[in-house]
C-alpha cells in the first residue's frame, strides 16, 4: 500500500479558470488561465503561503477545487501491473477492495468477468505477513471513514503522515492498527483538511504539527502515567478533582500513599471552608468559629454523599473509605 516520493504537481480548477500552482521554499504561485467566454483576470497570483493562496484563488472564483498529483502516476512497473491484474481476475477479490487497489496506483479500474466468491473479513486476519487482499480491504473500510482526511489540496501530506507511522511501527497494514495510527496522529495534531485552523487566533502557535515519531511515543508513556495515576472510580466528584488537584501540585508525593490522602483532605476542607465562607462571609469572624465549624461540616457530608445511598442496595454506606 505504498505511496510514492515523487514531486507533486499542484492545479486548481474553477468555472471560470485554471491553474497551476507552483510552490517555492518562500512563495507560492498560481499561474492562471481563463476559460473562453469569461473575462480574463491577473495572470498570476503569488502570496507567501499555500493558505493564503487558496484564499486568494477563492476569492476570484469560489467554484475552484484544488487537485494535487505525484509526477508519474498512473505509471506502473511490470510487476504493480501483474498484480493488479491478478487481482481483477481473482473471484475472492471484492469489487470495492479491487477498486482501492487501483486508487493507490492511480489507475482506472478495468471491466471485471468473475463473479466474487463470499468470503469472511480478512482485515483483522492474524498472519505473519498480510496479504494485499487483506490490507486493501482494511484501508477501503478506512479512507471510507476518514474520507475527510485524503481530499485535496492536504491529502498527500496525511498519506505520507500515515505512512511514516507505519514504517516506524513496522507493523501490518491491518484495521486494528489503521485505528490505533488514525488515533495517535490524530491526538499529535498531525492531520490537517480544509477544516484545520494553521492558526490559532491572534497569531498563536500553529495547530497542525509535523510528524514526530518521538513525539508519539512520549504520548503513549504519557498516557501509561496518567492511567497509573488516575484517581479510583469509585470516588465522588469532590474527591476526584482533589485527587487529580493534588497530584498536579505536588509531582513528587507518590499517588495512593499516605501523605497523599492526607493532601487530599486538607485539600478538600480547605475547599469546603471557602465555599462557606464565600456563601456567608459573616461566618468568617472569631466569634463564629462553632457555626463555621459546623457549616463545613454539613457541606463534607453533602459532598462525600455517595450518589448510591437511597437506591435500594443496602449495603451502600456513606463513608469515604479512601481518606481513612
Amino acid at each position: 500500500m505504498g505511496f510514492n516520493n515523487a514531486p507533486i504537481t499542484r492545479t486548481a480548477d474553477a468555472e471560470t479558470f485554471t491553474a497551476k500552482i507552483t510552490v517555492g521554499t518562500d512563495v507560492v504561485r498560481a499561474d492562471i488561465q481563463y476559460k473562453a467566454g469569461f473575462r480574463a483576470g491577473p495572470p498570476s497570483i503569488t502570496a507567501r503561503d499555500m493558505d493564503t493562496l487558496t484564499a486568494a484563488l477563492a476569492k476570484q472564483d469560489r467554484t475552484v477545487k484544488f487537485y494535487s498529483r505525484a509526477e508519474g502516476a498512473g505509471t506502473l512497473s511490470a510487476k504493480d501491473a501483474a498484480m493488479l491484474e491478478n487481482l481483477r481476475q481473482d473471484p475472492h477479490t471484492a469489487d470495492a477492495v479491487y477498486r482501492t487497489a487501483c486508487k493507490s496506483f492511480g489507475q482506472q479500474p478495468q471491466p471485471r468477468n468473475v463473479v466474487a466468491a463470499k468470503t469472511a473479513s480478512t482485515a483483522n486476519m492474524p498472519q505473519g505477513a498480510p496479504t494485499l487482499r487483506a490490507s486493501a480491504e482494511a484501508w477501503a473500510a478506512f479512507e471510507t471513514a476518514h474520507g475527510e482526511l485524503f481530499q485535496p489540496p492536504y491529502g498527500l501530506l496525511n498519506l505520507r503522515a500515515i505512512e511514516a507511522w507505519f514504517a516506524d511501527e513496522k507493523v501490518q497494514w491491518t484495521a486494528d492498527n489503521l485505528a490505533q495510527c488514525y488515533a495517535e496522529l490524530k491526538a499529535a495534531q498531525v492531520f490537517r483538511t480544509a477544516a484545520t485552523l494553521t492558526r490559532g487566533i491572534h497569531g498563536a502557535l500553529q495547530i497542525v504539527k509535523p510528524y514526530s515519531y518521538q513525539r508519539i511515543v512520549a504520548m503513549r508513556q504519557q498516557q501509561v502515567v496518567e492511567a497509573t495515576n488516575a484517581a479510583p472510580s469509585n470516588l465522588t466528584a469532590v474527591d476526584r478533582d482533589a485527587w487529580e488537584a493534588v497530584r498536579r501540585a505536588n509531582p513528587k508525593v507518590q499517588v495512593g500513599s499516605p501523605a497523599f490522602k492526607q493532601l487530599c483532605s486538607q485539600t478538600i476542607l480547605a475547599w469546603a471552608k471557602a465555599f462557606v465562607l464565600d456563601a456567608d462571609s459573616s461566618l468568617g469572624s472569631s466569634d463564629k468559629r462553632g457555626q463555621l465549624s459546623g457549616a463545613i461540616n454539613r457541606v463534607l457530608v453533602q459532598w462525600s454523599r455517595n450518589p448510591n445511598l437511597g437506591q435500594g442496595q443496602k449495603s451502600i454506606k456513606d463513608s469515604r473509605v479512601w481518606l481513612g
